[in-house]
């Protein structure tokens, strides 16, 4: 901002220095009128008038931005909003299965029942007596 603002005040100063070392009247012709005036007043006004003209210019583009700076931090907001939620959902269902005791489904107990089965039938008819004996 300090070296803006001193950027501006040595550039009014040169503007100043150039319309006061060109002083002679001149004639300025406008559509419908003539008028005689000193060159420094014509180079002043012009000066102002085009500093007017980028300070418009410069503004409804601040404008501008601030609009698309404020949809942004919106959108910004939404998607937080977003990923905290997902992010709270997840935490719930990840807790929910700790404290979830294993279970086993009938489809393993009946693969352990099987299992229990082949090994009892495929030992040897005598083994089982030997074994019951001891």
């Amino acid at each position: 901002m300090q070296k803006s603002l001193i950027v501006v005040l040595i550039t009014g100063l040169i503007v100043a220095i150039f319309a006061v070392l060109n002083a002679a009247p001149v004639t300025i012709n406008v559509i419908f009128a003539k008028f005689t005036l000193s060159q420094a007043i014509v180079i002043l006004v012009s000066v102002i008038f085009g500093a007017l003209a980028m300070f418009m210019l410069n503004a409804f583009q601040v404008m501008k931005l601030k609009k698309q700076v404020k949809q942004l931090s919106k959108k910004l907001i939404d998607a937080e909003a977003k990923l905290a939620d997902q992010c709270a959902k997840q935490t719930v269902a990840e807790t929910a299965a700790k404290k979830a005791p294993p279970q086993q489904t009938a489809s393993a107990e009946s693969a352990e029942q099987q299992t229990t089965f082949v090994e009892v039938s495929s030992a040897k008819p005598g083994a089982r007596d030997e074994h019951d004996s001891q």
